[in-house]
């Protein structure tokens, strides 16, 4: 569950691309990947990826935010689906944050009231919810400037909401936003730069699949996607 920075895209899309797109194949890097849409789903963005020991059905959406992903009923789709052992990967913030679009507004004080629906989702159908920050957004001076200014300023406070609800609640959190912000001070401003679109804050498919591997690293840290591969 997520937004345009993890989002599955077409080839007519690319350069973008999204992380989640790109995740499967950094955890189960060593098998072939079989994609499609599931039948089911109303949602067309949606896009599944399948080895012999994972499935990750990616249902993350552009231009949603926690609240409005929620209204749409897309939470929904992802629960009827959800088995014993499953993960759900939550990430928003991006949208939650922009002030100026009321239907996406979630004030930080109220984001982790909107997170507490999909990890009572998860844990309802005995999953696991891990909760994950908002990647970085490419650090240039655009991006301290402006509505995307604002956001990228107000973000370590989603992060930091997001953190509080993962310790209230007993459930994995990765702050993906710093760990992406610290691989990004690694790179040269070329290499940096390759990862994103001209807009500076969606990805281009090199940018998806380092952020990918990124969060995959962070995944097997928590040791929550095993449970899948024993069962396969």
């Amino acid at each position: 569950a997520g937004d345009s920075t993890a989002q599955s895209y077409d080839s007519g899309d690319r350069p973008q691309a999204g992380w989640g797109e790109m995740l499967l194949s950094c955890l189960d890097p060593d098998t072939a990947v079989k994609t499609g849409h599931r039948e089911d789903c109303p949602f067309e963005q949606e896009m599944q990826y399948e080895t012999r020991h994972l499935i990750v059905d990616n249902c993350a959406a552009a231009g949603r935010s926690s609240k409005t992903f929620l209204e749409e009923g897309r939470l929904e789709d992802i629960r009827k689906h959800l088995k014993e052992g499953d993960t759900l990967l939550i990430q928003f913030g991006h949208n939650d944050a922009a002030a100026s679009k009321a239907e996406r507004f979630v004030p930080a004080e109220q984001f982790a009231g909107v997170l507490e629906a999909y990890v009572r989702a998860a844990k309802e159908c005995k999953a696991v919810p891990v909760l994950l920050s908002s990647i970085c957004l490419y650090p240039c001076s655009e991006n301290e400037e402006g509505e995307k200014g604002a956001i990228a300023a107000s973000l370590p406070r989603y992060a930091e909401e997001m953190r509080k609800l993962a310790e209230r609640e007993r459930i994995p959190y990765i702050d993906l936003g710093m760990v992406t912000g610290k691989w990004l001070k690694g790179l040269s401003e070329t290499e940096a730069a390759g990862c994103y679109r001209e807009d500076k804050v969606h990805l281009t498919a090199e940018g998806a699949r380092r952020f990918a591997g990124l969060a995959a690293e962070e995944l097997k840290k928590l040791r929550v996607h095993e449970n899948a591969v024993k069962q396969a």
